[in-house]
């Protein structure tokens, strides 16, 4: 989980039903993002990553790859990364 990019809650109820899609996916090795603000944040990153190959074909043939280029670790991607 990457805490410097959740959002302030009032309460551990409104955290858990926030993080709640966010961890599903990532427990399926998925990197699990939120957007706004024109930003995209990280917010759960998987144990154990998935590649592409080992996505199932009806999933991969849907998702859409974008080129990122990165120096390092990155935890958030604005829109004007992509010319938006």
């Amino acid at each position: 989980m990457i805490e410097d990019n959740l959002p302030v809650f009032n309460n551990d109820d409104q955290r858990n039903r926030y993080l709640q899609s966010f961890v599903h996916m990532a427990r399926k090795g998925l990197y699990s993002y939120d957007a706004g603000d024109g930003f995209y944040k990280l917010v759960v990153r998987p144990k154990k990553a998935r590649s592409c190959s080992e996505l199932p074909t009806d999933i991969r043939d849907i998702l859409c790859v974008l080129p990122i280029v990165s120096s390092g670790y990155v935890n958030a991607i604005k829109d004007s990364d992509f010319g938006v």
